[in-house]
């Protein structure tokens, strides 16, 4: 299988500080948002999240493991093969629709 280098030590993107109609940009640019990265499942799942994780910092996204009103991106990770990690899941789900996010 081919192995893909993450590089993680890119410099992020200048967030724009307003866009021609006024609307804070920062949210809007691609690589400027934060995302919430969880997840739950065996140790293939762990993997694939901290490359999921790498390859969204490495073009500039700010990771985090702190759900905050700051968050703009959830990302959960879960295997559907285990029954409470999709459960937990689907309940993190529900959690981050009411918040508004």
């Amino acid at each position: 299988a081919k192995q893909t280098t993450v590089v993680t030590d890119v410099q992020p993107r200048r967030k724009a500080d307003t866009l021609d109609d006024g609307v804070s940009g920062s949210t809007m640019l691609p690589g400027t948002q934060t995302v919430f990265v969880k997840t739950q499942g065996c140790a293939h799942n762990v993997s694939d999240g901290e490359y999921m994780a790498g390859l969204l910092a490495a073009h500039g996204y700010k990771i985090t493991d702190q759900w905050s009103e700051d968050v703009d991106v959830f990302l959960f990770n879960s295997c559907t093969v285990k029954g409470p990690s999709q459960d937990s899941f689907l309940n993190m789900v529900a959690k981050a629709k009411s918040s508004g996010a």
